[in-house]
């Protein structure tokens, strides 16, 4: 999943980096960001775990614009990696697509149907 999100004055960047999908051990893991702009006041987080966890087993290195969230621990089956960034509002523009209705794959569904 991926998401940018507008919770009042911030926006946030939302990643499931790792999914919670996967069967098997994941024994390293990182995900880099690279923003366009560099800004001291930026909030990040990384979580660890099952779906829906908060575990912290995770570090966080940034370098100017730069931002990569690394593993600390190996990720047993079904555990992910999730990362967040967060902004002041604005600063990014977030564009939304178009209602569902105008996408023509909807009808291509319901015809099959």
């Amino acid at each position: 999943m991926l998401k940018i999100i507008n919770i009042g004055d911030i926006d946030e960047f939302y990643w499931n980096a790792i999914g919670t999908g996967w069967a098997v051990n994941i024994n390293k893991g990182f995900a880099k960001v690279i923003l366009l702009f560099d800004d001291d006041s930026i909030q990040i987080a990384c979580y660890t775990g099952t779906f829906g966890s908060r575990g912290k087993d995770c570090k966080i290195k940034k370098n100017k614009n730069e931002i990569t969230f690394f593993l600390t621990r190996p990720l047993s089956p079904y555990e992910g990696m999730t990362i967040a960034i967060g902004w002041k509002a604005g600063l990014i523009p977030i564009q939304t697509g178009p209602p569902w209705w105008k996408n023509p794959w909807i009808y291509l569904a319901i015809y099959l149907i």
